[in-house]
């Protein structure tokens, strides 16, 4: 993509890595640009769209959410122009050539914990996997800033050192 080859070309020959959270991480993880990274960060990423949809739609409205997953899935197509069904990064997660560090909330509703451990169990190695004691959705930094610094660093640090 643009962005990576603008990001090379300052970088010289050092090495890239990424942070995606949720939606960011995605669509890193669906585009074939998740290649050009040295080491990618993906940060409470939903496995497949329809998960995505229905968690939040439960999340806010119970089980009626169940009953309108299918109205908004029906709606893909007409407004992102994708197949609900190509929306599915844990079918692309075995396709990252670079190492790759995996985060949930142990709290999270809208990407739960088992669904970042099926993303985890779906990623080829080098992996690594940390689920963040009472974090939800976006607040793994807040919520332990000391282990996301010790984590996350630490893990750009032993990738992208030359």
């Amino acid at each position: 993509s643009e962005a990576l080859r603008w990001v090379r070309a300052r970088a010289g020959d050092g090495r890239v890595g990424l942070d995606g959270v949720s939606l960011g991480g995605a669509g890193v993880l669906l585009r074939p640009e998740h290649r050009g990274f040295d080491a990618l960060v993906v940060e409470s990423v939903f496995p497949d769209i329809h998960r995505a949809i229905l968690n939040r739609l439960t999340d806010r409205f119970g089980v009626l959410g169940c009953a309108l997953e299918p109205l908004l899935a029906v709606q893909i197509p007409l407004r992102l122009h994708e197949k609900p069904n190509d929306l599915s990064p844990i079918s692309e997660i075995d396709k990252v050539n670079a190492p790759i560090l995996i985060m949930g909330g142990e709290r999270d509703h809208l990407t739960t914990k088992n669904e970042t451990l099926e993303m985890y169990a779906r990623a080829v190695k080098p992996k690594q996997l940390w689920i963040v004691p009472d974090a939800g959705h976006d607040d793994l930094l807040a919520k332990d800033p000391q282990g996301f610094q010790r984590v996350v660093l630490g893990f750009f640090q032993m990738y992208l050192k030359k």
